[in-house]
């Protein structure tokens, strides 16, 4: 945990497996199952990543790593599924979480599901 500023709220941080210090943006919990959201933001070279934290696993499992910045995420009510909102014109990602990569994607200024809280 680092204090930027005085007065400023602490951010943390993580070191990758090759000492590169990342930003961890933000942590959410699964609102059904034990699993963590995760974004990360590394500085230098720019790079962001989308994962989740199985706390009975071993290993990280990451969603989406991309040189392109996203704005925010969040769990749907499942509990298995999250929205990405991509720094795209208001573009989004579904990753269904029993299945590799993207599952869909929105052009940008399209739909969105009800469930979504990213502002």
């Amino acid at each position: 945990v680092q204090e930027p500023k005085p007065g400023a709220p602490p951010k943390q941080w993580a070191i990758g497996k090759t000492g590169a210090v990342h930003h961890v943006a933000e942590l959410r919990w699964s609102p059904t199952r034990a699993l963590l959201g995760y974004s990360l933001i590394n500085a230098q070279p720019h790079h962001h990543w989308l994962g989740v934290i199985d706390p009975g696993q071993p290993q990280l499992r990451e969603l989406h790593n991309s040189v392109q910045h996203f704005i925010d995420y969040t769990w749907a009510p499942d509990g298995e599924t999250m929205l990405l909102q991509l720094d795209d014109e208001d573009a989004w990602a579904i990753f269904k979480l029993d299945r590799a990569g993207i599952t869909y994607r929105t052009a940008p200024g399209g739909w969105r599901p009800d469930w979504c809280r990213c502002d």
